[in-house]
């Protein structure tokens, strides 16, 4: 995500995709937004004073077991409900963990 007092821009890419800005694969200590392309998502300012609306952002890492796409494929072979699974079975995901290839923030 980028913002500033004229835009939001925002940028999605999978893990494997090609067209990741090689200053994002390698993890450059500058970005040049200009270079990556369409953003997946743009919110230009025209009747809103981002500097006013906006402040610190928070980055927040959900897992979200059985949300509105795992809770949907979660197949009906299986006992109970995705929920219910989860619920009655922390045991496993004694070791679920995260995979970041990395996390930046640039400022």
């Amino acid at each position: 995500m980028e913002r500033t007092s004229t835009r939001i821009n925002l940028w999605f890419w999978g893990r494997n995709e090609a067209n990741i800005p090689a200053e994002v694969r390698n993890g450059a200590s500058t970005i040049n937004t200009s270079k990556w392309g369409t953003p997946y998502a743009n919110f230009v300012n025209n009747n809103c004073d981002i500097s006013s609306k906006f402040g610190p952002n928070n980055i927040i890492i959900n897992l979200t077991l059985c949300g509105d796409w795992a809770g949907s494929v979660y197949p009906s072979s299986c006992p109970s409900t995705c929920v219910d699974h989860v619920n009655n079975n922390p045991g496993a995901f004694r070791n679920a963990y995260w995979n970041f290839a990395s996390l930046r923030v640039y400022q």
